[in-house]
């Protein structure tokens, strides 16, 4: 048997089936023994607990989580042009909603779900933010973004991951730019026909929810002559595409002042001010129950 390039992270008698599904994640309590002590983010080997290969992955002894797996091929190598490889891979995936028109924010790598567990690259317009969200990430995040600026040459890549996360990986803080200047407070973005303030510096998130994209396109079509509420509203994406799709009236609840705020100019932005939309700086359950009390209905929720 070849002598594995890495460290041999070997799986507790029955501990093994997680991996053997393709499971990214080894929990700590399911490692019996190491071969030798890897350094936070290194690439190991992970067994079955009689020698079986089961997938190649980086460590980090600080993390409950300490393995996170990337590539269950025993023939693959994790070197950097892996790297790159399985970043285009990600990328292309979302050629058709780059160039057709009906966006230019986009999630360019979403972790796990693209093969790269603690990566998340989101496009805004002309400008990209980036996650690392854990050890191994960090590692390889100078290769990451050089391939991205090389691709997109983006006026600034962000990086803006959240510090908790960071913390739970025994990493510290990390915002601001690698590679381009400060971004602006606020940028525009365009979606469904729709412009969109977002805040990549402050913002929740990235600064915006590009998952919902569909949903707010969909809900759109639900709001012609409706009463709708809108609860967590955040900067506006649901009440906007509501309400230039002929919504009655709109009632959008938001606990944050700054979020409100920007929904404010988003609403003028495609709407005009002079709408039937009224805008709740509340916590939305408190509210609930108000309007439960009042007797308060709408149609679109």
């Amino acid at each position: 048997m070849a002598t594995s390039p890495y460290t041999i992270v070997t799986l507790k008698n029955g501990k093994e089936k997680p991996g053997r599904i393709h499971h990214p994640w080894v929990f700590s309590g399911a490692v019996e023994r190491l071969n030798r002590a890897p350094g936070s983010g290194e690439l190991v080997e992970v067994q079955e607990h009689n020698g079986t290969f089961v997938a190649y992955g980086y460590y980090n002894p600080k993390s409950q989580i300490v393995a996170r797996l990337l590539t269950w091929n025993q023939d693959e190598r994790i070197n950097d042009e892996w790297w790159i490889r399985r970043l285009s891979e990600s990328i292309a995936r979302r050629a058709d909603l780059l160039n057709n028109g009906t966006t230019d924010a986009v999630r360019l790598v979403h972790a796990e779900a693209d093969g790269l567990p603690g990566l998340v690259v989101d496009k805004f317009a002309d400008l990209l933010v980036l996650q690392a969200q854990t050890a191994g990430i960090d590692r390889v995040k100078q290769l990451v973004t050089k391939h991205l600026q090389s691709n997109f040459n983006p006026t600034c890549i962000l990086e803006r991951t959240d510090p908790h996360a960071r913390s739970l990986e025994g990493l510290p803080p990390a915002r601001g730019p690698l590679e381009g200047p400060n971004p602006p407070m606020q940028i525009t973005i365009e979606e469904h026909g729709r412009r969109f303030l977002v805040d990549v510096l402050r913002g929740q998130k990235t600064g915006f929810y590009l998952d919902q994209r569909e949903n707010r396109r969909v809900v759109g079509t639900y709001a012609k002559d409706c009463d709708v509420l809108d609860c967590f509203a955040y900067t506006g994406g649901f009440t906007v595409h509501a309400m230039v799709n002929g919504a009655k009236t709109i009632t959008s609840i938001e606990s944050s002042a700054p979020a409100v705020q920007l929904m404010r100019k988003n609403i003028d932005l495609n709407c005009g001010s002079k709408k039937p939309i009224t805008l709740i700086c509340d916590n939305v359950f408190e509210r609930l129950r108000l309007f439960r009390d009042e007797g308060r209905q709408f149609d679109v929720v």
